[in-house]
């Protein structure tokens, strides 16, 4: 071989360099157990590696520079927190209009259908505001509602408006990125992923290792903004809460009314208990008493409804026009207490708070009395109304004054004497964890206001014990495919065989080093499956080659030219089956987010490993034995005549072919039509939970008792449950999907536990219930939420990443073989696999011991199909042109076809036994959605086998006879 000294000066510096990165993963793990071993709880060891985060440890290196080096484990391997969030640009654009304009019914209109596009159209929310503004003002100019911005004037042009929306929600979404970075900074984690999505306003904040969900919701998503306000006497507003208990009264009567089957088992001590919380609705749900400047303390659960009688005042025009009634933080009764209290605040005649805006010039945890505080350090002018409200509460025998961040209420201290020099505290009320909200609130506020509030609209976490049983299962799964494939190679080529086995395990390893070198590349279990594809396409092109050197062989050629002559023949058939699974590779990684994309990264990183090291590694391998005039067999005495001139006329029995596909894909459409898919939770939105019950109880019973577990509009939810292995079920529920207040997830939490508690142990609280520690054994292992209009998003990405890979893939087959047959035949095939994976994953719904969610994996999984059915096909039709090429024309096509198949039958079988039999140990020693997607990735497997031969083949021959008639 030309070049070989270069080749092995190559090789020496990858593997060096693929060593070099990959060792800070070992010396990270090796700091990280001593820091186990020196210490008593995880606690303590966290603590451990802080104080030490500075040591040197390998090379220079300290141990935080090699964590971060080291290779990047995603959540669903390591556990961890995945969240999506949301600038509101809507806010943010009404922000920049004058008061007059956001007051107008116009403005109110354009906003409405802004918003009702949102949900029909993917794409930017000031392209969306335009195209509303343009449907409903015929033709005003946009200048109008925006010359109040600096650089807009009343003869600004529409495009020098447009061009200043978009730069403004750009900017805000760009600040809101370094005000989220600076917030994840507190958590500690040392390789967080924070990255903006493209024209959606939308920043995807991985975090892998945290186990705290309900810490992470309250660190993203508040938006900073704190305000001082004044507060009523709840004794003052006596008359105005009976009147709303009357209201709310009446409005349960006309909508909830009591009939006697309400009645029915009740004593007549419960009877009359029933008759009075109907009496008083408001007062009946309240847990708690209140204090001066609240009415009372209500269950987490009951604020819904709470809320539903506020909106009845409001509209009845009960209140005070001065009153804002808002909500109590959990710090204020305690997290665990599962109570909040609802203040009763006082507007200042403008509308607004006391206080507000950024008047803080810093926050810090400090202690006083022996407890953790939050002190406020207030800038000069704001110093001075401080001073004037604490004088007033004062003078008021000590009234509240409320501190309100984020619209939620943290603390209501009363002054005893007007407080100068500018600065408070707030208090941490009842928290159990009080240093981390400590310093999470400090940090929060030092690090500045979102620009635009954050929604969170898609939220995924894995916990760790989750996580260490994927570990498992993908070690077992990888390890088992990995010893049967070389074994395999082996068995059928002898000592070529150990030849793609040295080469398959430096590719291995090479794929590891760039996982190592690329820290924004995250290894996911779909990241794995992409590696053992990798074994798969390695050994493909092995295949390829070494099955040419058996046809130049049998030639009577020599070894050595033999050896030369295959590879020289391979390279064409290797290069096209690989790019066009290329493709798929990299429309999946512009497509897809997480996983997806994770799974798309290792597939395009081990198509060029596996070229690399099956062309080079293999060939100097051979090169050596060469040299030392060592004997090189291509087969085993059982394997030498097998698939040897093999005669079948496949040809002739296409119509048998045709006939039997179409009625597998007419009954997969039926069962579509008729029984449907069970679509993923990122498909139909909601939220999903896993859960690890007692090994004995029924998904049946799951079901029963969640029937009323969760109530919306007064509609009862009934959620959808499915098992997901012995003692663990997936319960997915539409219940508060797309509020987008910050406590709607802890809402949903609370009421699943609450229908659930009674196949729990005793001594698990809701916050057991939910928390995440090692080993934990019962309770929620992982969770994910999807708001509908992300649902929509990911669908018609979906829908056009599958368009994107056919039409690139028929376009690269068109050009590559100059015949228009040939690309329409390899995309029949195409559909013809994809219509029945679908069909199948209807059919067998629910007849399977694992899940076959319709969800993103399984979208990639489709188009890995798409891939490895043109793989398949190119190498048929490379063959198909070689022998047309080299006159066979002459034959006849059917002959030519027929030969073509026959002589590819071998790589055929050997290139898709080898890869099913990786996707067998997936799908047996998988967890969760891994044995779904490893189920796809057979089906297509097999199907694209099957469909290469007798349905691309015979099409592209019809083709050819028709078009020569």
């Amino acid at each position: 071989m030309q070049n070989s000294k270069a080749i092995k000066v190559l090789l020496a510096v990858i593997g060096f360099v693929c060593l070099f990165e990959f060792s800070f993963t070992h010396f990270a793990g090796q700091f990280e157990k001593e820091a186990v071993e020196s210490t008593e709880t995880d606690e303590e060891a966290r603590e451990w590696l802080k104080e030490n985060s500075d040591e040197e440890i390998w090379m220079g290196y300290t141990y935080i520079e090699c964590k971060q080096r080291e290779i990047n484990l995603g959540l669903d391997l390591r556990g961890g927190v995945s969240v999506t969030l949301e600038i509101e640009i809507d806010k943010l654009i009404e922000s920049i209009v004058s008061s007059n304009i956001k007051n107008s019914p116009k403005f109110k209109e354009v906003t409405k259908r802004a918003n009702e596009l949102k949900k029909e159209i993917a794409g930017g929310y000031v392209d969306l505001f335009i195209q509303a503004y343009n449907d409903k003002m015929n033709g005003q100019p946009l200048a109008k509602w925006f010359a109040s911005v600096e650089e807009i004037n009343v003869n600004s042009t529409n495009e020098e408006v447009e061009d200043m929306l978009r730069a403004s929600a750009e900017g805000a979404v760009g600040q809101a990125k370094e005000v989220i970075r600076t917030r994840v900074a507190q958590f500690g984690v040392a390789q967080p992923d924070i990255k903006l999505v493209a024209n959606t306003g939308r920043i995807i904040v991985d975090l892998p290792g945290v186990k705290d969900i309900k810490r992470v919701r309250k660190l993203l998503q508040g938006s900073a903004n704190l305000e001082i306000w004044d507060t009523y006497d709840v004794n003052d507003l006596g008359d105005v809460f009976q009147s709303l208990n009357e209201k709310a009264k009446i409005y349960e009567d006309l909508n909830n009314p009591l009939d006697s089957i309400a009645f029915d088992g009740l004593s007549s001590e419960d009877s009359l208990k029933l008759i009075g919380q109907r009496n008083n609705p408001l007062y009946a749900l309240m847990a708690g008493p209140g204090s001066r400047a609240t009415i009372g303390a209500f269950k987490t659960l009951d604020t819904a409804k709470v809320n539903e009688y506020i909106k009845i005042g409001q509209s009845k025009k009960l209140f005070p026009k001065q009153l804002k009634l808002t909500w109590s933080s959990e710090t204020d009764l305690g997290e665990r207490s599962g109570l909040l209290s609802l203040y009763t605040l006082r507007k200042e005649t403008n509308g607004k708070p006391y206080m507000s805006g950024e008047f803080i010039t810093r926050a810090a945890r400090t202690s006083q009395d022996n407890r953790d505080v939050v002190s406020l350090d207030f800038k000069t002018k704001a110093s001075f109304k401080w001073e004037n409200i604490t004088r007033k509460s004062a003078e008021n025998g000590g009234k509240p004054i409320a501190i309100v961040l984020d619209d939620l209420v943290y603390s209501a201290p009363g002054a005893s004497s007007a407080i100068s020099g500018g600065g408070t505290i707030i208090t941490p009320g009842k928290m159990d964890n009080v240093v981390a909200w400590a310093n999470d609130l400090s940090n929060v506020l030092n690090a500045g206001k979102f620009p635009a509030p954050a929604k969170i609209v898609q939220e995924t976490f894995v916990g760790p014990t989750l996580g260490a049983e994927s570990i498992e299962s993908a070690a077992w799964s990888f390890g088992l495919a990995l010893v049967l494939v070389l074994i395999y190679m082996v068995f059928y080529y002898n000592t070529a065989g150990w030849a793609a086995n040295i080469a398959l395990v430096a590719n291995i390893l090479i794929v590891i080093g760039v996982l190592a070198a690329a820290p924004t590349i995250s290894l996911t279990l779909p990241g794995i499956a992409g590696i053992v594809l990798t074994v798969g396409m390695s050994v493909d092109a092995n295949v390829l080659i070494y099955e040419r050197i058996r046809e130049e062989l049998k030639l009577g050629k020599g070894v050595k030219i033999a050896i030369a002559d295959g590879y020289k023949h391979a390279y064409t058939a290797i290069l096209d089956a690989n790019i066009t699974t290329l493709i798929t590779g990299i429309i999946l990684w512009y497509f897809g987010t997480s996983v997806i994309e994770s799974f798309a990264q290792t597939l395009v990183v081990g198509i060029f490993t596996s070229l690399f090291s099956a062309i080079f590694i293999t060939r100097l391998i051979f090169d050596w034995f060469l040299k030392k005039e060592k004997e090189i067999k291509f087969a085993t005495e059982r394997t030498k005549n097998w698939f040897a001139n093999t005669t079948y006329n496949i040809i002739s029995s296409r119509k048998k072919f045709y006939v039997a596909s179409s009625l597998l894909i007419i009954l997969g459409l039926v069962s579509i039509v008729t029984k449907g898919f069970d679509l993923g939770t990122d498909f139909s939105g909601g939220r999903t939970y896993t859960i690890a019950l007692d090994k004995g109880i029924e998904v049946s019973a799951v079901k029963d008792v969640l029937k009323d577990a969760f109530v919306q509009d007064g509609k009862s939810l009934i959620p959808e449950v499915k098992s997901a292995g012995t003692g663990k079920v997936i319960v997915t529920t539409k219940y508060l999907a797309d509020n987008e207040g910050r406590e709607a997830s802890n809402r949903v939490e609370t009421a699943l536990y609450a229908g659930i508690k009674g196949m729990l142990p005793a001594d698990m609280d809701v916050f057991k219930f939910t928390d995440q520690y090692e080993d934990k054994a019962f309770g929620v292992l992982e969770s994910a939420h999807v708001q509908s209009t992300i649902a929509d998003d990911i669908i018609e990405a979906s829908y056009s990443s599958v368009a994107f890979a056919l039409i690139a893939i028929f376009a690269y087959v068109v050009f590559r073989f100059r015949q228009w047959q040939f690309g329409l035949g390899a995309l029949i095939a195409i559909f013809h696999d994809v219509l029945i994976v679908i069909g199948l994953f209807s059919l067998l719904q629910g007849l399977l011991p694992f899940s076959l969610e319709i969800n993103t994996s399984f979208v990639a999984a489709v188009l890995t199909v798409v891939g490895y059915s043109i793989n398949d096909t190119v190498v048929v039709f490379d063959r198909v042109r070689e022998r047309v090429n080299g006159g066979g024309k002459s034959q006849g096509i059917s002959l030519v076809v027929n030969k073509a198949l026959n002589s590819t039958l071998s790589r055929t079988f050997n290139t898709s036994m080898t890869i099913i039999v990786v996707l067998l140990a997936i799908l047996v020693f998988g967890t969760g959605s891994l044995q779904g997607f490893a189920f796809a990735l057979l089906i297509g497997v097999v199907v694209g086998t099957y469909s290469s031969i007798c349905i691309a083949s015979p099409i592209y021959t019809d083709l050819v006879k028709k078009n020569q008639k």
